[in-house]
C-alpha cells in the first residue's frame, strides 16, 4: 500500500511589505514545492480626523472678529493721521 500523508500549512504574513505566503503543494519525488504569494494593497496616506463639538466655538469666532475689526480701525486711524 501507498502511504499518503496530508500536510496542512498555515499562511504566513509579512506585514511590513504586505505579503501573504502559503505553501500549496510539496512533491517529494521531484523535491519541489509550490507556493502562493498574495500582495495586499498598501493603504493610501490619509489622515482621519474626528470632529469634536466645542461648546465655546462662538467665543473663538467673536474674538477673531474683534481682532479683525481692531486691525481695520487701527489701519484707518493710521491712514487718517498720515494724511
Amino acid at each position: 500500500t501507498e502511504n499518503n500523508k496530508t500536510i496542512t500549512t498555515v499562511p504566513d504574513e509579512v506585514k511590513e511589505v504586505g505579503l501573504t505566503l502559503n505553501i500549496l503543494k510539496i512533491n517529494p519525488e521531484s523535491k519541489t514545492f509550490t507556493i502562493s504569494v498574495r500582495e495586499k494593497e498598501k493603504p493610501l496616506d490619509f489622515i482621519i480626523m474626528k470632529a469634536i463639538v466645542f461648546p465655546y466655538i462662538n467665543l473663538v469666532w467673536l474674538g477673531g472678529i474683534l481682532t479683525f475689526t481692531g486691525t481695520l480701525l487701527s489701519a484707518y486711524k493710521r491712514y487718517k493721521d498720515l494724511r
